[in-house]
């Protein structure tokens, strides 16, 4: 989560958006939330080492003009 946030926060400010912290938290979870249904197995990731509150490692890696996160790893 705090890398999800992290690296979010540093994309928004390069853009300079701005959201209030519930606002972040809505974004993670709904991320987190879209992930998850399009995996087979319900999970954020499919190697054998992972667990299943695999939101603690999420890295935003792009969004689009809006803020909106297009990429994640």
């Amino acid at each position: 989560m705090d890398d999800f946030l992290t690296s979010y926060r540093d994309k928004l400010r390069q853009e300079q958006h701005r959201f209030t912290e519930e606002q972040l938290q809505t974004v993670l979870s709904a991320v987190a939330l879209l992930l998850r249904r399009h995996s087979t197995d319900n999970r954020l990731c499919s190697r054998p080492t992972c667990h299943n509150n695999n939101e603690n490692y999420l890295e935003v890696t792009d969004i689009d003009k809006l803020g909106f996160v297009t990429q994640v790893r």
